[in-house]
């Protein structure tokens, strides 16, 4: 007599093949997915530095109707359209956030020359993040004055390694374009006991 359908093992080893593709799936879904946010983190950060560097020169003639923000020019990159729309986030339509969820700003200091500080609040503490922000600042080491991190620490903020642009290292200072992915591994890790927060800055100097 032939038998019909199929046995209770058979069944089990086709249930355990669709469970580990569907394991892949969702391991593939979620790389890629972190792939395109990585991309996009570059492509956000890159807009904003090449407006910085197109406009730079109408931005610090803006800034002393804006100093009394204590040289915050984040509010200023809005209102021009310097910055990607989707990052535009808060109910006054002033605070930036890129694909990560990371609080950005947009500093103008003058302690040791004019600049403009880009400033990512790293608070998903992940090394791909962080070197994904390493890996742009490399690309564009011609055009960056420096990087450096600022941390929480029990005695307010701390900042530390320095990595310099084209123009400004030299034997003494370590250069964005001569960077291993192991110093910048080692560098992202100056996060790791950050008490509140930490963030990546990129430095553009206008003089």
């Amino acid at each position: 007599m032939r038998e019909c359908g199929r046995s209770m093992v058979e069944m089990l080893g086709v249930l355990a093949i669709i469970g580990v593709l569907s394991i892949g799936a969702i391991a593939g879904y979620s790389k890629a997915m972190m792939k395109y946010k990585l991309n996009k983190q570059i492509g956000q950060i890159s807009y904003i530095l090449n407006n910085m560097i197109i406009e730079h020169e109408k931005l610090d003639r803006d800034y002393t109707a804006i100093n009394n923000l204590g040289g915050d020019m984040t509010p200023s990159f809005i209102k021009l359209g310097l910055v990607p729309e989707e990052m535009v986030a808060g109910v006054m339509r002033n605070t930036l956030f890129d694909i990560f969820n990371n609080r950005v700003y947009i500093w103008k200091g003058q302690d040791v020359g004019r600049y403009f500080r880009l400033s990512i609040e790293l608070e998903q503490q992940s090394m791909d993040v962080c070197l994904n922000l390493y890996t742009f600042a490399k690309a564009n080491s011609a055009e960056i004055w420096q990087t450096l991190f600022y941390k929480g620490t029990e005695n307010g903020q701390s900042g530390g390694y320095r990595v310099y642009g084209d123009k400004y290292c030299n034997k003494d200072n370590l250069c964005l374009k001569d960077m291993t992915i192991s110093e910048m591994e080692e560098r992202c890790s100056f996060c790791k006991d950050g008490l509140n927060g930490c963030s990546f800055n990129l430095l553009y100097r206008l003089w």
